[in-house]
């Protein structure tokens, strides 16, 4: 980690002496901590079963950005899974201990790295950018990271991918005003693939198809006065790939976010989203995304279908705010009977502004998933109490 952060720290320092003097900079951090107590409960028709556990989480990120002229710009920050948070314990904290010389709780990396242009008619960003979630992307990557749309309820976008991708980002304002319109375009990838052309001493003169997967995310948000509409449109040309067989799948999603302030203390938010994805050409493994050309496999068939929706507010009281959320989410193979999983997330907090850069925050969550038909253990329950500091600067 002192190696990262002297090497970050230096780029700073470095920019900051030989850059002309009217580029601006401006720092910012953040760091947190949390008491959390974890009580798991599980359920049959018979019987339950209950534990309680307690845990200490830490987040912290160091940003910076630099206005280089009135069209460019740019960004960096370093920290650790932020929205995650990583375990604290004593291997986390030291890094000399020879079963964890790297321990992922104090080795930070970067969640953002991009210039900006902004010429006027098109705002060009690229790096690892800045990437929110208006649902689709919230089942993506459970998708991606799992196989299938599972738990996308509790574990959202940000909690794995700390709000940002790598890729190329455009926004396009369409309309300006007090109505606005903006067309904004990810693009990126998922797995590079690669064809060879010789095996050995022989040149492969036909070699097989192996095309990457591409992601692309289009944004569309409106503003018309107090109300907000993002509509989010995700798709992954051949997330599926199998170069023996010379087919693919593609995966799509589609939602929306709406967000409405009441006045200046209260804002009202809902989303919605739906994805699906087979192997219907590749006939590749659940977890598998690309199979190479020499190897043969055809796995059973699935279709995974997935939906997340939620409903929540933002409600100024006092010296802070309290946050309510509630989350759903279905996963479903339709290939496969008795294969529905139902998730249910609510999400209580009050976020106690002690001092300008010091909020304490109370927060208590609720993790419900209601098992399939069949199953022995029909339902699962986790209740998570918390206590977090967060100073920001």
């Amino acid at each position: 980690m002192r190696n990262l952060c002297i090497s970050f720290m230096a780029i700073v320092l470095v920019s900051a002496s030989f850059l002309k003097a009217e580029i601006s900079f401006t720092p910012y951090g953040m760091a947190q901590y949390r008491l959390r107590t974890r009580v798991n409960s599980a359920f049959t028709d018979d019987a339950s079963a209950t534990a309680f556990n307690y845990a200490n989480t830490i987040s912290y990120f160091v940003g910076l950005k630099a206005d280089v002229s009135e069209q460019v710009s740019f960004q960096m920050q370093i920290g650790n899974d932020w929205v995650h948070t990583d375990d604290v314990n004593f291997l986390n904290n030291n890094p000399v201990i020879a079963q964890r010389q790297f321990p992922p709780g104090i080795v930070p990396g970067f969640h953002l790295a991009y210039a900006r242009w902004n010429p006027g008619a098109v705002n060009v960003a690229l790096g690892i950018v800045p990437v929110l979630s208006y649902g689709p992307l919230d089942l993506i990557e459970r998708s991606l990271s799992t196989g299938s749309y599972g738990a996308a309820a509790f574990i959202t976008w940000p909690v794995i991918t700390n709000n940002s991708f790598m890729g190329l980002k455009m926004e396009v304002p369409v309309l300006t005003g007090d109505v606005g319109l903006n067309v904004n375009l990810l693009s990126s990838v998922i797995d590079s693939r690669f064809r060879a052309v010789s095996v050995g001493d022989q040149i492969v003169t036909d070699p097989n198809r192996n095309p990457t997967s591409a992601l692309f995310v289009l944004d569309l948000p409106f503003t018309a006065g107090a109300f907000t509409l993002t509509p989010q449109l995700v798709g992954i040309v051949f997330r599926n790939y199998n170069s023996a067989r010379e087919q693919g799948d593609h995966e799509l999603a589609a939602g929306f976010q709406a967000t409405y302030r009441l006045n200046q203390q209260t804002v009202l938010r809902t989303f919605g989203a739906y994805a699906q994805v087979d192997n219907m050409g590749s006939r590749n493994d659940k977890g598998v995304r690309s199979v190479g050309a020499g190897e043969v496999t055809i796995a059973p068939q699935y279709e995974h279908v997935g939906v997340i929706a939620g409903i929540g507010t933002t409600i100024g009281m006092g010296p802070g705010s309290l946050v309510a959320n509630l989350l759903f989410s279905y996963s479903e193979d339709l290939q496969m009977d008795d294969s529905d999983f139902n998730y249910l997330f609510l999400d209580l907090m009050y976020g106690w502004n002690v001092h300008q850069n010091l909020t304490i925050t109370p927060r208590v969550r609720k993790f419900t998933t209601v098992n399939p038909d069949g199953r022995n253990v029909t339902a699962t329950m986790e209740i998570r109490p918390e206590l977090m500091f967060t100073a920001r600067f």
